[in-house]
Formats: C-alpha cells, sequence, structure tokens
C-alpha cells in the first residue's frame, strides 16, 4: 500500500446478478508493501426475489480476503485478492441464517496523483462461489455465485 497505511474504500459493483453496494477497510502494507489485508461490507439486492415479486429483497455479505499488490508504475498498479465471504440472507427468501463461499479478483488501482499516493479509483472482476440457495422463492434459485465486478475509491493514511 502507498505510505504503508490503512485504507478505506467505497464500492458499487455486480455479484452474478444482483447488484452491490459496501465499503472495506484494508490493513498497512506487510512485505515489503506487497501484501495486505482487507474487510469488505456490502448490501446486495436480489435480482431472483425482484423477478418473483415484483419488489426488492436484499442481503449482507461480509469478505475477508488477502491482496497481493504487484509492482507499481507511477499512477496505477495491479492487485490479486483471494478469500473467503459470508452472506446473511433475508428471512423473506431464505431459511438460512449465512452461507460460506470463496470470492477472487484480480483488480487495478489509479492513484490521482503520483506523488502522494492517497486515493486512488480502482476496479475488479472475478469470480465467486457459494452454495447459497433462495429457497423460499419457486424455483429455489442460486444466487452470489459467478461473476463479480467492483469499482469504486480508495483513500489511504
Amino acid at each position: 500500500m502507498p505510505n504503508g497505511g490503512f485504507s478505506f474504500a467505497a464500492s458499487a459493483g455486480m455479484r452474478a446478478y444482483d447488484s452491490e453496494i459496501g465499503i472495506e477497510i484494508g490493513t498497512p502494507a506487510l512485505f515489503k508493501g506487497s501484501v495486505c489485508f482487507r474487510i469488505k461490507g456490502n448490501i446486495a439486492w436480489l435480482e431472483s426475489y425482484n423477478a418473483a415479486y415484483d419488489q426488492w429483497a436484499k442481503y449482507k455479505s461480509l469478505t475477508g480476503v488477502m491482496v497481493y499488490n504487484m509492482n507499481m508504475l507511477e499512477r496505477s498498479r495491479v492487485y490479486l485478492e483471494f478469500g473467503t465471504y459470508f452472506i446473511f440472507p433475508d428471512h423473506a427468501f431464505s431459511s438460512s441464517s449465512y452461507v460460506q463461499g470463496v470470492t477472487g479478483s484480480v483488480g487495478v488501482e489509479l492513484f490521482f496523483s503520483p506523488r502522494t499516493k492517497r486515493a486512488s479509483y480502482f476496479f475488479s472482476g472475478g469470480l465467486a462461489y457459494i452454495d447459497a440457495i433462495a429457497d423460499k422463492i419457486e424455483g429455489q434459485p442460486g444466487y452470489g455465485s459467478g461473476f463479480v465486478f467492483s469499482n469504486g475509491f480508495r483513500f489511504y493514511f
């Protein structure tokens, strides 16, 4: 991480067919700035519930990832993240209290100032796998697994 400090981010994206927004907190960089850990909290809206009942139901997720940062160029860098995540579904569509899965992404971070590297825009894409079933909806559709896209702003302190 730039300047070896904590980070805070706000993001929006997609998890399979479901839209989500979230925040994250990152640790200071370890191992010469190449590794850090992030905790992400998101709220997502279940598209399958909207298709069945013409109204939205949301679920929460909590993700913990290890991040490997590649060599930083003047204004950008690439990173890999891999970890576990938990979904806490709404009881309107699921009888589970939580479900655990895994996720991994590749991202790019673009810094606003090449000198200070305190703020950036980021985007990432990857895959998530979780065995989450909306068992209270007809057809019992799965959710939370598939392609994941996220973008937002990250700030370093």
